[in-house]
């Protein structure tokens, strides 16, 4: 009964949770919408532009011109540039890119709390209200562990969710425009376009984000080992992964940078939704790996001694 109405309760506090989050993405995707339509204009008419200035051949009518529509900066150099886009608007990449960068890393931050709040609150509860004693008078330890892994686990696909849908809408934003020759063109902010163009990095990207996403719940897991309650194991562990983000940038990075001549930036796990500044993808996907199964293998370890468990559920 107790579980339930933990659970109920969680339920409750994760649905409102997700509705102020969605309420603030559409907030930012209506901003990025009206910014982005405003740019595309701008673009347009500016290829527009400069399609009628190379079709003048008088140096004297060029200068007028020029002059004419300053704010444009129309000139040989910027017109060769836009006349490559072809008049095509902003990639969905640069949009979907740009929805992230916006919001200075609030969207990183908030993840692991959306993430860890729901699992952190049901089993500290139960740890506090000693559920473990009954469930092991019925059943095996080791199944209580796994239902505990379970049930952290259940979150994992929620931002792999928020991504697709960023990226549909980011998508309907460009026009449908997958070509980010524009982007190239003006020196917008993208991706690594090698990887843009490679077949294999929709993949990577998405296996890095399930990566990261389960390191978040397995470092909630071990602190919940250690604490019954969830306020505490919420903060504990939005600390614990910001350590993580500054230690893994600052030690790996450089460490990477000295004996592997790698990008400091292939170690930075605050890219997790923009990939800035990575240009090994295999690099990234690999250190990712190794710290998840490490947080893994630490998260089992904080919950196989039973009796060090319920000990601390009696005090």
């Amino acid at each position: 009964m107790k579980y339930k109405k933990n659970q109920l309760f969680s339920s409750k506090i994760f649905i409102i949770l997700c509705l102020i989050f969605l309420i603030y993405c559409i907030f930012c995707w209506y901003k990025i919408a009206i910014k982005t339509k405003e740019s595309q204009a701008w673009v347009k008419e500016q290829y527009t532009l400069c399609k009628e200035y190379q079709s003048l051949s008088n140096e004297q009518e060029k200068e007028t011109f020029q002059n004419k529509n300053k704010e444009f900066n129309i000139n040989n150099t910027t017109c060769e540039k836009i006349s490559n886009s072809k008049g095509l608007p902003y990639s969905t990449y640069h949009v979907y890119y740009n929805f992230f960068v916006n919001n200075d890393y609030l969207f990183i931050i908030c993840t692991p709390i959306i993430i860890l709040f729901p699992f952190l609150y049901i089993i500290s509860r139960e740890l506090k209200n000693n559920v473990i004693k009954n469930y092991c008078l019925r059943k095996d330890y080791k199944e209580y562990i796994k239902y505990i892994f379970k049930t952290a686990y259940k979150n994992i696909i929620i931002i792999p969710i928020f991504v697709i849908i960023t990226f549909i809408i980011s998508y309907i934003i460009s026009g449908k425009n997958l070509n980010p020759v524009t982007d190239q063109a003006l020196n917008l902010a993208l991706p690594n376009i090698q990887f843009i163009n490679n077949k294999v990095f929709p993949i990577v990207y998405f296996v890095t984000l399930l990566l990261e996403v389960g390191l978040y719940i397995n470092i909630g897991l071990i602190v919940q080992s250690k604490t019954k309650n969830y306020i505490v194991a919420l903060l504990e562990s939005e600390l614990f992964i910001f350590f993580i983000w500054c230690f893994s940038i600052i030690i790996f990075g450089n460490i990477g940078s000295y004996y592997f001549n790698l990008n400091p930036n292939n170690f930075n796990l605050m890219n997790l939704y923009t990939w800035h500044g990575i240009d090994n993808m295999y690099a990234h996907l690999i250190f990712n790996i190794i710290l998840y199964l490490i947080s893994l293998f630490l998260a089992i370890r904080s919950y196989t001694n039973k009796e060090k468990l319920i000990n601390m559920c009696e005090r």
